[in-house]
């Protein structure tokens, strides 16, 4: 039962979906959201990630076997997965969606009643029931209504498998070939058919409910979302805020702010860290899932329970730990994952928590220049040029000296100073907590120094003396506010911005900065221009 996988650039109806209304509308009071003529929004290509594949037939087909996970492990380009640069399929991978679709929809049809209302007694009738069904079940697939020549088209797959079986086999033909078309792997935003080439044109319902779901849940829409696309109440930025809000009400959405926070903070790379067993006989598999679980709950709770402040995220002194952690950070915590008040001169925030102390440094010593790096990157959206060829490492570590002596040749250095001063200053304010996150108030037999400085920054240029002060500085930048905005832009679209989103992003910023409201940052996303529009390229 094969189907062909048809490639990205195949032409025909993945090159006429949907329609567009032209640029703009009639102004604000229409109902149309009017496009800023400065906005030029990108929509590249974009396919299901391996997350989004097994949420999208979890929700379609009710399969839970989660099959993505045995799929070719994902690119990442930058911080964020699913980036539209990495849209092409390669042959292994076609072979494992053949696969999977082939599984899927053989186990999909041993429960026929869930899938299908009608009962057909005949040809006639099995045919009628099939028809209904391609129409019914490929909207849900294809996230748009199938155009006639499409429902044509799987009404002949029908008919072909059907004769080789019965009426299930037929329906299983139909789902294995909608679950290995392009239009279901992939996420096309196409404007209309005439549209002039340079115009900004708004996506069309069906598109923008897609952008939404799979924005926000990380999966396909839901009844509700395809309800109001088919009525058109995806047009006006209030209709779109009325959807975002109840989107991240949904208990759905905390995978998918998870997966940003998990992304944004590249907590996956705790999974394959190792730790000198001797200096650390505690660090194992368990300690580094409770680590990140810390942080994915501490994040998600902030955001969708508590008051999605950035302040809170950056300044709490309270989290989410179990007994290990709480060994770790020696306070008493229960065997399940409870919330703890640590000593706020100790703990503040994502930056004191032991996933990222961890996470940044070696296995035997801290590293200021990750820990540095890390804040300038992720914080400040600004990356350091990469080290000229030919720099000698470091010495190895030596008995009684501190991370400070050891990094201080980094700025020493006239070679490296040029990017170490950008990160070795901040990361020696780091200095208290030891490689698994540790608190420490001595280090190689010395009280620890946990002084630091922020240069050439946009508004934290200044000495600090350790996390909990840094992390209050972050939490008061406008540069951090912006840096942020841009992550969730970059995570939304799957691609970085550029001169044609300034408006969007100065739109979302403008939202997010005057309470630092992490909610209302993700709801203006969704109303910018980038995020319901897009420019019509060259064909």
């Amino acid at each position: 039962m094969a189907t062909v996988l048809a490639g990205v650039g195949c032409s025909g109806r993945i090159g006429s979906i949907g329609g567009g209304d032209g640029e703009g509308g009639s102004g604000p009071g229409s109902g149309t959201p009017v496009i800023s003529r400065a906005s030029k929004p990108a929509a590249p290509l974009r396919r299901l990630s391996r997350l989004q594949y097994n949420n999208t037939v979890r929700d379609l087909l009710g399969d839970t076997t989660r099959p993505a996970e045995g799929f070719q492990a994902e690119e990442v380009l930058g911080t964020f997965s699913g980036s539209a640069a990495l849209a092409r399929v390669s042959p292994i991978a076609a072979d494992q969606y053949r696969t999977a679709a082939e599984t899927l929809s053989a186990a999909a049809v041993k429960n026929l009643s869930a899938l299908i209302s009608c009962k057909p007694t005949d040809a006639t009738t099995e045919e009628a029931c099939a028809k209904t069904f391609i129409i019914d079940f490929g909207l849900r697939a294809y996230r748009r209504p199938l155009a006639a020549d499409e429902v044509t088209g799987k009404l002949e797959v029908f008919r072909k498998v059907r004769a080789l079986g019965d009426f299930s086999f037929g329906i299983q033909g139909v789902i294995a070939a909608l679950l290995q078309s392009p239009h279901f792997l992939y996420r096309p935003e196409l404007p209309a058919p005439g549209s002039a080439v340079g115009s900004v044109v708004p996506l069309p319902p069906y598109q923008l409910a897609s952008r939404l779901s799979y924005f926000l849940l990380n999966t396909m829409p839901d009844q509700e979302l395809f309800a109001a696309a088919k009525a058109n109440r995806l047009t006006s930025i209030e209709d779109i805020e009325t959807q975002a809000r109840r989107l991240l009400k949904d208990p759905r959405a905390r995978e998918s702010v998870g997966q940003f926070f998990g992304e944004w903070l590249i907590l996956g790379a705790l999974d394959d860290m190792s730790k000198d067993a001797t200096l650390f006989p505690d660090f194992n598999d368990t300690l580094k899932a409770a680590m990140k679980e810390e942080t994915l709950r501490f994040a998600t709770a902030t955001v969708l329970d508590g008051d999605a402040r950035l302040d809170t995220l950056l300044t709490s002194s309270q989290s989410f730990i179990n007994a290990p952690l709480g060994k770790l950070y020696g306070v008493t915590a229960g065997a399940d994952y409870g919330r703890v008040t640590f000593d706020p001169l100790q703990r503040s925030g994502l930056l004191t928590q032991a996933s990222l102390l961890t996470r940044t440094a070696h296995d035997d010593s801290n590293s200021p220049t990750r820990r540095g790096k890390f804040v300038r990157e992720a914080f400040m959206c600004q990356s350091p040029p990469p080290p000229p060829p030919g720099i000698p490492g470091l010495p190895s570590v030596k008995t009684g000296q501190t991370a400070r002596e050891r990094y201080q040749q980094h700025v020493a250095n006239a070679t490296c100073a040029a990017c170490h001063t950008m990160m070795d200053p901040i990361g020696f304010g780091f200095s208290n907590y030891d490689p698994i996150g540790r608190y420490q108030t001595m280090e190689g037999g010395r009280p620890v120094d946990a002084s630091g400085e922020i240069v050439q920054s946009k508004d934290l240029d200044g000495p600090f003396n350790g996390v909990v002060e840094l992390s209050r500085r972050l939490a008061g930048s406008d540069n951090v506010r912006a840096c942020l905005t841009a992550q969730w832009f970059r995570y939304a679209l799957g691609r970085t911005e550029d001169s044609g989103d300034a408006a969007s992003i100065q739109g979302a910023e403008g939202a997010f900065s005057p309470a630092g409201d992490l909610r209302e940052l993700v709801i203006a996303t969704t109303k910018s221009d980038s995020f319901r529009s897009r420019v019509v390229e060259v064909p």
